[in-house]
């Protein structure tokens, strides 16, 4: 069995068909290349819009970019300020930290201090758990037997 009987059409019903198709395809990107928008067109209008505002003295509130990282900004400044309070962000700590994740890829140095903070509380929250049960248990697959092997009443 050849392709031309699968599809139930002679082979020269094939080729016209592929080449109806290959036509429509070109039609299509020559549509798609003609109508094509500049994209540096609204970004014109933009910053002409902004140099009006500027030249008229209007300061327009910052852009919600902005605001966010001034926000992050004053999470990891209360972070900083809680962690040398405690005294646990140390100066040679902070710097292998950072040297670490600008390994990874990760340059922004903001980043060492979130790293810092998870290492102070990740310990303490994969504890509770057990914490709250009351008794820390082997996972032998036994639960009526502690760590000491004693059983449990």
């Amino acid at each position: 069995m050849d392709l031309a009987n699968i599809l139930g059409m002679s082979w020269t019903a094939l080729a016209m068909l592929l080449a109806a198709v290959a036509v429509l395809a070109l039609l299509f990107h020559l549509y798609v290349a003609s109508t094509l928008r500049n994209p540096m067109q609204k970004r014109v209008r933009h910053l002409v819009a902004r140099r009006e505002q500027l030249k008229a003295g209007i300061v327009a509130t910052p852009t919600k970019r902005r605001a966010k990282l001034q926000q992050n900004n004053k999470n990891t400044d209360l972070v900083k300020t809680v962690l040398s309070s405690l005294s646990v962000l140390q100066d040679t700590q902070l710097k292998q930290a950072q040297l670490k994740l600008g390994q990874a890829g990760i340059r922004n140095k903001d980043a060492a201090v979130l790293v810092i903070l998870g290492r102070l509380v990740l310990p303490s929250s994969y504890a509770w758990p057990w914490r709250i049960q009351g008794r820390w248990r082997r996972c032998t697959g036994n639960p009526q037997q502690n760590i000491g092997g004693q059983k449990i009443p």
